[in-house]
């Protein structure tokens, strides 16, 4: 389930809201159905994503053209809301017999189309859902299982990214910084991979800091594994989703000499020896190419 939260300015023609909304949730949804044998907890997974009019400010809001109820601002090929038909464009009036939240007339928000996510979901969880338009029309959507995350791309100042196990987040500006769907993949993947492997729970077990002066001592070395492990993981679930592994290690490279000392500043590992690390995991993933072996990474 993919929603989006940006900069709440008027959209210009196209409008990049729905363009960068339409980019993560195709980005997400290959990941996420591609990798379905290599994380623990699934989900059902329509392959859309929904926009309302109350996240801009009410001073921009007429322009959007978007009216009160959930509006379809994505709709994955392949997946199964476009198997079952739906349009960018269509606005949802009910989901299995209940009504979809109203749009606010208050102060920019993210709260209602978050209702309306959380409602899909829980359909989706007993089974297929029945979808009512504004217009009247009605379909079935049957879902495709797939890793369960959500994917969110926040409007953060950073280059910024971070996963909770059940949420992952991407900063406006790292959104931007990905020059492509290669490069963004290898950002989500990332991300994904801490929620695969339990990271949160596991810094949350050895009660592990994430706050100032956490990358010290014992603390660091355990946030700066974990780092590592993410890294690794991530190569196979962009190579599995079908996008480029080889473009990771340079952009990889490239986002650590822009964010220098953020990207290794005790709580994440040096990016010159990520940049190698990521390249050993690339070379395994040709390997078992070349052999012809399933793309499943090997137990170090």
């Amino acid at each position: 389930m993919l929603s989006l939260l940006l900069a709440l300015t008027a959209p210009a023609a196209p409008d990049p809201l729905a363009i960068a909304d339409a980019r993560v949730a195709q980005v997400s949804w290959r990941l996420q159905t591609a990798n379905v044998a290599l994380c623990p907890q699934h989900a059902p997974l329509p392959g859309l994503s929904l926009q309302m009019r109350d996240q801009y400010g009410p001073a921009d809001r007429a322009a959007t053209g978007l009216g009160d109820r959930p509006t379809l601002s994505a709709v994955v090929p392949g997946s199964a809301a476009a198997r079952a038909g739906l349009k960018v464009g269509d606005a949802l009036a009910g989901i299995n017999g209940t009504a979809t939240p109203v749009a606010s007339d208050k102060g920019a928000t993210f709260a209602t189309v978050g209702r309306a996510d959380a409602q899909l979901a829980a359909a989706l969880a007993k089974g297929d859902a029945m979808i009512v338009f504004g217009d009247g029309r009605s379909v079935t959507l049957t879902p495709d299982q797939g890793c369960a995350s959500e994917v969110q791309l926040l409007p953060q100042k950073g280059l910024n990214a971070g996963a909770d196990g059940q949420i992952v987040q991407i900063g406006g500006k790292l959104y931007d910084f990905a020059a492509n769907d290669d490069e963004l993949a290898a950002v989500i993947a990332h991300e994904l991979s801490h929620n695969f492997l339990g990271h949160r729970n596991q810094l949350d077990e050895a009660g592990v800091s994430t706050g100032l002066f956490s990358g010290l001592g014992k603390n660091g070395a355990k946030l700066r594994q974990i780092e590592f492990e993410a890294d690794r993981l991530s190569v196979w679930l962009v190579a599995r989703a079908g996008y480029r592994v080889d473009a990771l290690p340079p952009f990889w490279a490239r986002l650590g000499q822009r964010a220098g000392i953020l990207i290794s500043d005790g709580t994440h590992p040096g990016f010159k020896e990520r940049v190698r690390r990521i390249e050993a995991a690339v070379a395994e993933v040709a390997t078992q190419r070349a052999a012809g072996q399933p793309l499943i990474p090997p137990v170090q």
